[in-house]
């Protein structure tokens, strides 16, 4: 799905020092490894210093998926050619389904988290930064430096959802809070 890959390896106590490795090792050149020791949580510093790896990679879209997320492996082509096609200043945002319980129990399609989409993905630019804001340093998906337009593609419930249709939501205008949808 990517080109590169940049990885975070946070204060692990388990395999993944060695899990990391070898993925590196089956793909190098192609993956790079941060490692951060501190056992301190500061997500934005992360995601900044993930960012700043990929930039020096020479990256033009990023896409970022947690530890505890994933890619449904049937769509990942689709959605490799969306966040190809993320028009600059808009995030890529995809339907996020709760699992219950571990993958064997099923998805949920009903609660908070099932029914939000998650933004993944945008194109670079220079302005693009992860930092805390207001001293919250937790879950901001979207990079501060500008205001965002939102991609995402046109669905029934989860996890049924077009691969043939996006909407676009445009970035609001100064002193708006809601821009216009438009599908494409």
């Amino acid at each position: 799905m990517c080109d590169e890959l940049v990885l975070l390896n946070h204060a692990s106590t388990d395999r993944t020092p060695e899990i990391i490795a070898e993925i590196a090792l089956e793909h190098f050149p192609r993956v790079h490894v941060h490692s951060e020791l501190d056992r301190v949580w500061v997500e934005m510093s992360h995601r900044q210093k993930m960012l700043d790896i990929a930039r020096q990679a020479g990256a033009t879209h990023i896409a970022y998926i947690d530890a505890d997320e994933m890619l449904t492996g049937d769509k990942l082509q689709t959605i490799r050619g969306w966040i190809e096609t993320t028009p600059a200043g808009h995030m890529l945002s995809l339907p996020w389904l709760q699992i219950k319980e571990g993958l064997a129990p099923g998805v949920m399609s009903t609660g908070m988290w099932a029914s939000q989409p998650v933004d993944i993905a945008f194109r670079d630019e220079p302005r693009a930064h992860w930092a805390a804001r207001a001293g919250y340093d937790f879950h901001q998906r979207q990079p501060l430096g500008r205001t965002w337009g939102e991609l995402q593609p046109d669905r029934a419930t989860p996890p049924n959802f077009r691969t043939d249709a996006l909407s676009v939501r445009e970035p609001p205008a100064p002193g708006r809070e809601t821009g216009a949808v438009q599908n494409v």
